[in-house]
């Protein structure tokens, strides 16, 4: 029971002190908590979609590349079936445009689109938690300066009966606005740096894997390299 009542008294004392920010703050506070709903919805759902589409991990792709250099081509499918990462379509774009005979140019626009497109929809919403960033401290920079005017103007309309704790009262109700939008902008601006340069990582990793598509040539077969190198160390010996 004394639990109980200690929770259902900490909990009225948080709601209490929630009103009183809320109705302390103006206008400007109620605009800044649907910023900070916003934003968080937005971290929560990009977070997410990062997490579940496994941006971060080309492993499976880049066995799938080797597999291909290796003229196995069922392997290279299926291994790209293992991963949800949006390259390994592009990867099997490529592989099957290689396969099919269609010409480099025509395979390279299309692998360019759909890269576009994916890259597109990891950047989804980025716009969103920037002007959140960036306008949430301005509201509450705002709001504390209309708080400070209005301070003032009770103070001028005491007269001769000044107070100084309506002032200091005045000015302490004002800076939580600039305390609220440096409390919803930070969140979002950390957010927002984590995500771009996760998309950003993400696009070299998806330009690399396209180009060694393209110029897998270049890299001879772990046979054909073995070839090579008994064949130079034969030479050698009987020199």
């Amino acid at each position: 029971m004394d639990s109980q009542l200690l929770f259902k008294n900490a909990s009225n004392g948080l709601i209490n002190l929630f009103s009183l920010i809320m109705e302390s703050g103006g206008p400007v506070m109620f605009v800044l908590l649907g910023m900070s709903v916003l934003g968080s919805v937005v971290i929560v759902l990009k977070v997410g979609q990062f997490f579940h589409l496994k941006i971060s991990s080309f492993k499976e792709i880049r066995l799938a590349i080797n597999a291909y250099r290796k003229n196995q081509i069922a392997i290279a499918q299926k291994t790209l079936q293992k991963t949800r990462n949006p390259a390994s379509e592009i990867v099997h774009v490529i592989i099957m445009g290689q396969q099919s005979g269609a010409p480099v140019e025509m395979i390279k626009e299309e692998a360019q689109r759909m890269g576009n497109l994916m890259l597109a929809s990891l950047r989804k919403h980025f716009r969103t938690l920037e002007i959140i960033g960036t306008l949430s401290p301005l509201l509450g920079l705002l709001g504390t300066v209309l708080g400070i005017i209005d301070a003032f103007h009770q103070l001028e309309l005491a007269g001769s009966k000044v107070d100084i704790s309506q002032l200091s009262g005045g000015i302490w109700v004002a800076l939580l606005t600039t305390a609220a939008g440096l409390s919803v902008g930070i969140p979002a601006v950390i957010a927002l740096n984590w995500l771009e340069s996760k998309t950003e990582d993400t696009a070299q990793q998806m330009e690399d894997v396209a180009t060694q598509l393209f110029t897998h040539e270049v890299y001879p077969s772990t046979e054909k390299e073995e070839v090579v190198c008994n064949s130079f160390r034969s030479v050698s010996q009987s020199a």
